[in-house]
């Protein structure tokens, strides 16, 4: 039928399909038999983030994040100090030393942070 969505019953999961003109309204689960409100699945999401105490974060999983960081902070120093070394290879002293100092620098803020 067109219109019409699903989601899931507040009380026991199982799902409800309903028409768009129903959203935001409290029906009978046809179901477990009790109250609950047809919202569309984006919002049925959003309310279960913040009401629901099971969630990690309303963020949704950041673990993927959090490895990017460190990834980040492992070789964004360690690039710096092959570029520096290149750049002494090519007679830049300056440049060259300058990058292995602030690479190095780097890497030991890095790793004093993810070590604590």
């Amino acid at each position: 039928m067109e219109g019409e969505v699903k989601c899931n019953c507040q009380r026991c999961g199982k799902p409800i399909a309903f028409p768009l003109d129903l959203n935001n309204t409290e029906a009978t689960c046809p179901h477990c038999g009790k109250a609950t409100t047809l919202l569309l699945p984006r919002a049925e999401q959003r309310i279960r983030a913040v009401s629901s105490p099971a969630k990690e974060s309303a963020y949704g999983d950041l673990g993927g994040l959090v490895l990017a960081g460190y990834l980040t902070a492992i070789f964004l120093p360690l690039i710096g100090f092959i570029i520096g070394i290149i750049l002494l290879a090519k007679n830049r002293p300056g440049s060259g030393i300058g990058c292995i100092i602030v690479s190095v620098i780097c890497g030991i803020i890095a790793l004093a942070i993810f070590s604590s």
